[in-house]
């Protein structure tokens, strides 16, 4: 079973998944329809960014929950003190790259992924998988702020152009995202078992 804040990325992804329907349906010229299609790519692999970085929060503030415990006076306090401390983090989260994303992890829920973020159905390693997170928010960064697409990430190309993102690529980001999200999911649950004793409600 996955995590709230896993369902709610499905739900996200879903949506993600029109923009990519829409991508492959052209206008009636052709110069509307390379924009077009840029367009909706280029919205999909931003809601999958946004997606995932609101996963990581969510998931952050739901281990929280699962780690409270009322009969514990003092763990209360503390742990209190902790999710005020997060919230404020959480509201400053806004670059879901590798390092960001392991940081949040890390210090507001005790969890290490970095032996998790890998994708052997992909072919990337646990290094190239947080370099493809990375390339990721690298292309979010370039057209969010008006810039060209980087040229030297080989798998951002559509026929001989580098730079250049196509439909095939963003549902392999997808495929990729969704993988994060459940070797995250299961992560969690080991790091709640072994290190709380908390077996989570999902």
């Amino acid at each position: 079973m996955p995590s709230q804040a896993a369902v709610e990325f499905g739900r996200a992804r879903v949506a993600a998944g029109l923009l990519l329907t829409a991508a492959s349906t052209s206008p009636q010229t052709r110069t509307n329809a390379s924009s077009h299609k840029a367009a909706c790519l280029h919205a999909a692999l931003a809601m999958l960014v946004a997606a995932w970085e609101a996963y990581l929060e969510r998931l952050v503030r739901e281990v929280q929950r699962e780690i409270a415990d009322s009969t514990q006076v003092k763990l209360s306090a503390v742990l209190s003190l902790l999710v005020d401390i997060t919230e404020s983090e959480v509201r400053r989260f806004n670059t879901p790259n590798a390092h960001n994303s392991r940081t949040l992890l890390i210090t507001y829920i005790g969890y290490d992924p970095i032996n998790d973020w890998q994708w052997p159905g992909g072919g990337l390693s646990g290094v190239q998988a947080r370099a493809r997170l990375d390339e990721i928010l690298r292309i979010r960064h370039s057209f969010a702020h008006g810039f060209p697409l980087p040229t030297d990430i080989p798998w951002v190309r559509s026929g001989n152009r580098n730079g250049v993102l196509n439909i095939g690529t963003l549902k392999s980001v997808d495929k990729f995202f969704a993988h994060l999200i459940v070797v995250t999911d299961h992560g969690v649950k080991s790091h709640l078992s072994l290190t709380y004793g908390v077996a989570p409600s999902w």
